[in-house]
């Protein structure tokens, strides 16, 4: 239908189409097609958002993290490397970006020196339960538990040697000085950078 508007302007009516209203529940010929998919797709929404929320959570800790990613002081710098205090056993590798594990792959965690201290927060990597024992199950969790220790460090022979000292272990934010005797642990470096 079109009709004229003022000088010679065509104008056309809209048309407006309503869909019919749905169908009640109890309606004999109801399609039930719809309400099949609307319980996959809720279920998917759902995984899906647990999905993004436990991703979250993992990550969140790096994100908190901070004062593992500044830069690197002079004494940390002279850490960076692979370092052994016997052939025969595991070296252990202090990386760039302060993180730090053997080379059995049995220890893996952060460090940083502070005040000529090198401390270390290590822990063993999540190994799944071996069976469904309570035995097995308790011995992977365990093994997570974060430990930290700190040493006076000193470096020796143009840092191709480092030795460790008064050793101290952390406890609810105290240095608690480990009782094994007055210790000192000399490491030989392997590598200049840890691989």
């Amino acid at each position: 239908m079109d009709c004229q508007i003022g000088n010679s302007i065509p104008a056309t009516l809209p048309v407006i189409l309503v869909p019919p209203a749905p169908a009640a529940a109890d309606e004999p010929g109801r399609s039930r097609t719809r309400d099949k998919h609307v319980k996959p797709k809720w279920i998917a929404w759902l995984l899906l958002t647990a999905l993004v929320v436990g991703l979250f959570l993992v990550f969140l800790p790096l994100l908190v993290d901070t004062d593992q990613h500044s830069s690197l002081s002079p004494l940390e710098a002279r850490v960076i490397g692979e370092w052994s205090h016997d052939p025969a056993e595991t070296s252990r590798s202090f990386f760039v970006d302060r993180s730090f594990s053997t080379s059995n792959g049995q220890f893996v965690g952060t460090w940083h020196v502070t005040d000529g201290r090198l401390t270390v927060t290590y822990w063993q990597p999540f190994e799944l339960p071996t069976d469904c024992s309570a035995a097995s199950l308790a011995h992977s969790i365990r093994r997570t538990r974060k430990e930290t220790l700190s040493w006076r460090v000193e470096f020796a022979a143009e840092n191709q040697q480092l030795s460790l000292d008064q050793g101290c272990v952390l406890e609810n934010g105290r240095l608690i000085p480990i009782r094994a005797g007055d210790e000192k642990w000399l490491f030989t470096r392997v590598r200049n950078a840890a691989k």
